[in-house]
């Protein structure tokens, strides 16, 4: 059923899956640290 090429495949693909995971996750801090950077600028669209 399973041979060993098929397991080493599967678990590469796991292995993968779980670190882009990680690696996504990783960006959506940067993404919040940067969006509390903008919202704390002085710039104001309704002053012009």
């Amino acid at each position: 059923m399973f041979t060993p090429y098929h397991v080493i495949m599967f678990g590469i693909l796991l292995i993968t899956g779980f670190a882009s995971i990680l690696q996504m996750s990783g960006g959506e801090d940067v993404l919040r640290k940067n969006q509390a950077k903008i919202s704390k600028s002085k710039f104001d669209l309704n002053s012009y």
